[in-house]
């Protein structure tokens, strides 16, 4: 899983929670959407925890690239 919150208080609460979850693993974070297609291109990630309003291009945007990329 990859979490992509432009705030990293949130990322490290998200990952704390998600963390206590035996079968869920955390592969990487990132804070910017170049920083999550990035990520997602090179961990290949299951799931993509994305915030809707990540500063530049957005969430949805985001969304778009990682699946443009064929991630």
């Amino acid at each position: 899983m990859v979490i992509a919150d432009a705030h990293g208080l949130t990322r490290a609460g998200l990952r704390a929670l998600l963390d206590s979850y035996a079968d869920v693993e955390v592969v990487a974070e990132a804070a910017t959407v170049d920083e999550v297609v990035e990520v997602a291109r090179a961990a290949r990630p299951n799931t993509v925890v994305i915030d809707a309003s990540l500063p530049a291009d957005g969430g949805l945007a985001a969304t778009e690239r990682i699946l443009q990329a064929g991630c």
